[in-house]
């Protein structure tokens, strides 16, 4: 998802108004997401404990984003699969007991 979302964080960046604004769009919906994400995590009772589910959210969105994607993948050259992997292996780590 992030090769496909990638390009269009770029052209969000320095494109027309209306581009920007679908941009902002689509980021809100997003961390709309990974609130009821952190919230179905929550109640399986595996989150680490201590950990807010509106902070989870946060985390999952910033190192879920396209943003952090392209730093890692196109800036650093990470595979595509290194990124996931790590990805994966980060949340289970940060966020899970």
């Amino acid at each position: 998802m992030h090769a496909r979302l990638a390009p269009l964080l770029r052209v969000a960046r320095t494109g027309p108004p209306e581009v920007a604004r679908a941009w902002q769009d689509i980021t809100r919906r997003r961390a709309d997401n990974m609130r009821l994400l952190a919230r179905d995590l929550a109640a399986t009772g595996q989150l680490r404990h201590g950990l807010d589910p509106d902070e989870v959210a946060d985390v999952i969105r910033a190192t879920n984003s396209p943003e952090f994607y392209c730093l890692l993948v196109e800036d650093r050259r990470w595979p595509p699969e290194r990124f996931e992997q790590w990805l994966a292996d980060t949340w289970c780590r940060l966020l899970l007991t």
